[in-house]
């Protein structure tokens, strides 16, 4: 049985199964998994939760659908090459 940790997008979930392994699960309702700017920002907070969380002893990043991950959501990517603050996580 696999308990669910909550993240503040849609792009993956998190499962910590039983054994204390949590699984990162990049998800896409298309079938091709894809990452947008607030899944970018749960990822980058994710690991220091993973870290302190007293049952985690192991992460599996893994995916669901036709690829391990597609890539950055195309407007987000935009957004990135249009704004400086927003390269740098500001925006």
């Amino acid at each position: 049985m696999s308990t669910l940790i909550t993240v503040a997008t849609d792009n993956f979930r998190i499962e910590l199964d039983d054994t204390g392994v949590a699984h990162v699960i990049f998800q896409s309702a298309s079938g091709m998994p894809v990452t947008d700017a607030a899944g970018h920002g749960a990822l980058a907070s994710i690991w220091r939760t993973l870290n302190v969380h007293p049952k985690v002893r192991a992460i599996l990043v893994r995916s669901e659908g036709k690829a391990f991950c597609a890539g950055g959501d195309l407007e987000m990517v935009q957004d990135m090459l249009d704004s400086e603050a927003k390269r740098r996580g500001r925006g």
